[in-house]
């Protein structure tokens, strides 16, 4: 605040020698409070990931949003004790400091009425998951809330679930996954977004999913997940995926349906309809397939070229389909750079016309032919 960004050079070896700095310049009469927090800069490993590690402290990081919670947070502890539903989304909420103010909150003045759920992607830095942590036991172990829920994001399995969401580290997901559940004895319900891009890693995230629930089940733990199908951008839709990909949903119903039952072990009625919905989206035709083919070509080539992924080596499955939407990508530039062509040719017979015509002219103007 009170502060305008004049100039920020950023260079690969400045980063590698940890030596980020911003010049800023000063530009109201006074100045109320300077905050400088020392945090340790981003430096890319040699695959272009972040690495943990590197990034400790800058959940410290404060936001231009001084007055706006000034005034929220009076308001919101006014309300606080009749509040039954609390959901933390965002956004990454661990990466606001005012998450953790909201939790200590929580832990001074328990609410047993209230069910508290946060959503996460589970990649933050050890530091702040080890924050957050600390908080979440505290608050389970005095019972300062009637039920705690963890809500990790994440749409398929392994290397293809990191693809989707770019920086994720699956092994850590995984890791902050158990600590959560054998530290916290919280609840946890995944959420899943299905697109084009998961289908072929659902069944082994369905497996991994009742791994956890058998093992945290019998502790009285709820583990669970909720499916829903994308619907933008389109071209991330599955129902733009030939129909041989079907068959991965229909393996997964199959092995969710074979343990189905009624207990915290077994999936449920409720966690297969998700999936069920999915598959019958994904038989609907597609109104707009060829263009919706030619985005996701042009989309992921992009994608690729920016972040230095390859996404045939993630998902070979879909090399057959790669190459349909590259067909319809080309044939579509063919088919404009001849259109082009054929105005630009058009542009040139009318000059020559015209040229032949203003010579034409000239002749009977002024030339040998006037009378």
């Amino acid at each position: 605040k009170n502060f305008n960004l004049k100039r920020l050079k950023v260079s690969l070896k400045q980063i590698e020698l940890n030596n980020l700095q911003v010049e800023m310049l000063k530009n109201a009469e006074e100045l109320e409070e300077v905050v400088v927090a020392k945090k340790q800069s981003l430096k890319l490993s040699k695959d272009k990931k972040y690495e943990q590690s590197k990034l400790d402290g800058y959940a410290t990081e404060k936001f231009d949003n001084t007055e706006v919670m000034a005034t929220f947070w009076p308001w919101f502890e006014k309300c606080y004790p009749n509040i039954k539903l609390l959901k933390v989304t965002g956004g990454e909420p661990f990466l606001s400091s005012h998450t953790f103010k909201l939790l200590q909150l929580v832990l001074q003045k328990p609410n047993l009425q209230m069910n508290l759920s946060i959503n996460s992607n589970l990649s933050v830095p050890n530091s702040v998951w080890q924050q957050f942590m600390d908080l979440c036991v505290q608050i389970q172990k005095t019972k300062c809330v009637e039920k705690f829920y963890l809500h990790p994001s994440i749409d398929t399995f392994g290397k293809r679930a990191e693809y989707i969401r770019f920086g994720l580290d699956f092994e850590v997901f995984k890791k902050n996954v158990e600590d959560y559940l054998e530290r916290s004895g919280g609840n946890l319900v995944f959420i899943c977004t299905i697109n084009n891009l998961s289908l072929a890693g659902l069944l082994d995230f369905w497996k991994y999913l009742l791994s956890l629930k058998k093992k945290y089940g019998p502790r009285g733990q709820w583990i669970s997940v909720t499916s829903e199908v994308l619907i933008g951008p389109e071209w991330q839709n599955i129902n733009i995926l030939p129909v041989h990909f079907q068959d991965y949903l229909s393996q997964t119903i199959a092995f969710v349906a074979d343990h189905t039952g009624s207990t915290l072990e077994t999936f449920s009625s409720y966690e297969r309809q998700g999936l069920t919905r999915a598959l019958d989206l994904m038989k609907v035709p597609n109104q707009n397939l060829t263009s919706a083919k030619k985005n996701f070509f042009r989309f992921f080539s992009e994608h690729d070229r920016r972040r230095g992924t390859h996404l045939l080596s993630i998902f070979p499955e879909m090399n057959e389909f790669w190459k349909d939407c590259e067909s319809l990508h080309q044939t579509a530039l063919v088919a404009k750079s001849g259109l082009a062509l054929r105005s630009a040719k058009c542009g040139v017979n009318l000059l020559s016309r015209t040229g032949r015509f203003l010579k034409f002219s000239k002749f009977l103007l002024g030339g040998k032919g006037r009378r």
